[in-house]
């Protein structure tokens, strides 16, 4: 380990300290959706609170997109192949595993 800094480094360290510093805090709920795990659980609450599958999906993947700027998913079926692997696999509804 460096134990001597020149003061451009520690000018440096001090600006992402400051930065880190600035984050937010996450919710459980963001937490939550930032896991594959915890996207399908999310979904799997929301599912029967819209007309279909597909747009309880984009719905949530909409809420992932404004945290992350990006999709989690290509798509549905991209989501729905993963979601049946995984509950196939152990995952189950209540967010236990077996």
């Amino acid at each position: 380990m460096k134990s001597k800094f020149t003061p451009a480094e520690i000018a440096h360290r001090q600006a992402v300290e400051d930065r880190l510093a600035e984050l937010p805090k996450i919710s459980p709920t963001a937490i939550k959706l930032l896991s594959a795990r915890g996207f399908a659980l999310c979904f799997l609450d929301m599912v029967e609170l819209y007309p279909t599958r597909p747009i309880a999906y984009e719905r949530l993947e909409d809420a992932y997109r404004r945290m992350t700027g990006k999709r989690r998913y290509s798509g549905y079926q991209s989501f729905r192949r993963v979601l049946s692997r995984n509950l196939k696999n152990g995952w189950k509804r209540n967010g236990t595993a077996h």
